[in-house]
């Protein structure tokens, strides 16, 4: 191969070295997880069940956009060819948290309403200045979505994936009453539940908004909250 006869304008030499160093670079992405269709993500509020989801998206990120939190992003390579561009929910790490700005409480009076929010996550919110990065169910996107892939569903029944405290990590595991963030901020009455200064939470009333994991003030080994889309219940079509 000369230098005329490739796209790149490389010699040979160079040519191949160029395309093993991308191959390699491609490595990290097997063909199995390009392939894979069954890998549970979280979705938007609303989202119907796989794979009628994969179905309906057009991958046309107007969710995405509508998002005023900015907690719905777009899905690479790394979920896999089908779930490719569609979307997903980020629960941010902890230094990308820390640079979001607070919350004004003109904008949290807004999602209050808009999200039917209760007055326990105002104040948890006001009360600490934290940054929103997380579901306020707010239906930006229901309503941004073209083709039915997210519904609209009653508020109650918004389902995205459950919460689960760490206790080995927890602060009020290791000295009960210390922290109850999770408690303060949590827009779900009765989903976390504090007993003798403990919590754990319900997770037949978690929604998975993540307001919990956000406000988790531990950093290291990392949050004391794990986030798990698997054990989601969405709606049928």
């Amino acid at each position: 191969m000369t230098k005329e006869n490739n796209i790149l304008g490389l010699g040979r030499r160079d040519f191949l070295k160029f395309s093993g160093t991308f191959a390699a670079s491609l490595g990290i992405l097997s063909i199995p997880s390009l392939l894979q269709e069954d890998k549970t993500l979280f979705r938007p509020p609303g989202s119907v069940e796989k794979p009628n989801f994969l179905k309906r998206c057009i991958l046309c990120q107007k969710c995405v956009e509508a998002c005023p939190t900015g907690f719905i992003k777009t899905t690479t390579f790394a979920e896999g060819i089908k779930n490719f561009k569609t979307p997903t929910l980020e629960y941010p790490a902890r230094p990308e948290l820390k640079e979001q700005d607070p919350a004004t409480e003109e904008e949290v009076d807004k999602w209050m309403e808009k999200g039917n929010l209760s007055e326990n996550w105002k104040t948890g919110v006001l009360g600490e200045s934290l940054p929103i990065f997380a579901c306020i169910r707010c239906g930006a996107c229901v309503e941004a979505c073209p083709t039915g892939a997210i519904k609209n569903i009653p508020i109650e029944e918004i389902d995205m994936g459950t919460a689960e405290i760490l206790e080995d990590r927890c602060l009020a595991h290791a000295s009960p009453g210390t922290c109850l963030q999770c408690d303060a901020i949590c827009p779900i009455d009765d989903a976390v539940i504090v007993e003798e200064g403990e919590p754990t939470i319900d997770q037949e009333l978690c929604i998975g908004c993540g307001q919990c994991y956000g406000t988790c003030p531990i950093d290291d080994p990392g949050v004391a909250i794990e986030m798990i889309p698997e054990k989601a219940n969405r709606p049928s079509p």
